[in-house]
């Protein structure tokens, strides 16, 4: 899968953080699972849901690589130097 499909389908920004595809993954898959959507259940589609894991698969492994982590993760700032 493409990243421009896979953020597309997590209704997100090139370039997310791992904190951002995480939220966006679960704010859509709760939107669209077979068993959890508020929408008829037979017209639900495992498809689409499928789609969204692969999506979310893709977009978190090139946050992770490139290492967006977010400001959770960040680089602790340097130790102060003595006066």
């Amino acid at each position: 899968m493409h990243l421009t499909e896979a953020w597309r389908l997590l209704e997100l920004s090139p370039s997310p953080t791992v904190e951002q595809v995480k939220a966006a993954y679960r704010r859509r898959a709760k939107s669209i699972h077979p068993d959890l959507s508020s929408s008829d259940r037979r017209t639900a589609d495992p498809a689409l849901f499928a789609r969204l894991t692969a999506a979310y698969e893709a977009a978190l492994a090139e946050s992770v690589a490139a290492g967006r982590h977010g400001p959770r993760h960040a680089a602790p700032p340097p130790p102060a130097t003595p006066a």
